[in-house]
């Protein structure tokens, strides 16, 4: 809980554009957070928010693709399999860039 507790204070103190990438990877690390503890509809609110987040960093493909693995994971794990078939092929497109 320090741990969520931690990136969510983070998240609230970069909310600029400039910090998009920080604030994308913080949501990233709070939807891993949410999954490893069961949470997986807050994991895939989480993630979802990194995305939008990363929508704003042109040249991070990489990183959109964890994202996007990793929201196909809770998307998986929630039995939602077309959302998480959606967001592995994100996820593979971004690792083929």
């Amino acid at each position: 809980q320090q741990a969520l507790d931690f990136l969510q204070q983070k998240q609230s103190n970069s909310p600029t554009v400039e910090d998009a990438q920080l604030t994308a990877e913080i949501y990233n690390l709070i939807g891993v957070t949410h999954y490893n503890s069961g949470q997986y509809p807050s994991a895939i609110v989480a993630f979802r928010q990194s995305l939008t987040h990363y929508a704003n960093v042109s040249n991070r493909p990489a990183d959109v693709a964890l994202v996007g693995t990793n929201l196909g994971d809770a998307y998986r794990d929630t039995q939602q399999f077309p959302q998480a078939l959606e967001s592995y092929q994100m996820a593979l497109a971004g690792y083929q860039k």
